[in-house]
């Protein structure tokens, strides 16, 4: 029986849910459309990318055998990717990343940019842009909060079987 990976898939399923959440009402926004695809998953990358290296830090820390300076370099890695100061850089960074976006939406929705959903001719979305552009807004907040969440409580979750 596996531990560890048991108390993780709340928060996990709690990641997928508000990503979709977040893709349906930013593909429903006239003025985003398949850039809330894009912000989205970039989202999911870099925590996908945070989770990989930590993964590949620890399988290769199982199979060194008894090299013990590779070891004490895993160790090493896992160290880092586990500490404070990164947990809180990619936390700033998709904190950052959202404002950013949040500026580009902004400047779209202001704009009035030519780029509105014509396929749909959905009068309601075009009527209520700026409803939509918050909706949108919130719900990626939501995203960013829950993989933060998510960076957050990662601390040694090693695979332990009994």
């Amino acid at each position: 029986m596996i531990i560890n990976k048991r108390r993780y898939t709340k928060l996990n399923i709690q990641c997928i849910i508000t990503i979709l959440i977040s893709l349906v009402i930013g593909f429903l926004n006239p003025y985003e459309y398949y850039m809330s695809t894009i912000y989205n998953f970039w989202y999911a990358f870099s925590m996908f990318i945070y989770f990989i290296l930590i993964k590949i830090a620890r399988k290769f820390l199982e199979n060194t055998g008894s090299n013990v300076g590779v070891k004490n370099y895993f160790n090493w890695c896992i160290d880092v990717f586990e500490s404070k100061k990164i947990k809180i850089f990619m936390i700033g960074a998709l904190c950052f990343f959202k404002i950013i976006c949040f500026i580009i939406q902004y400047t779209m929705y202001s704009g009035k940019v030519k780029s509105e959903i014509n396929f749909l001719q959905n009068t309601f979305l075009l009527n209520n842009a700026l409803l939509m552009f918050i909706l949108s807004t919130i719900a990626e907040i939501f995203v960013v909060i829950i993989f933060s969440k998510r960076i957050w409580k990662e601390n040694g979750q090693r695979d332990e079987t009994v």
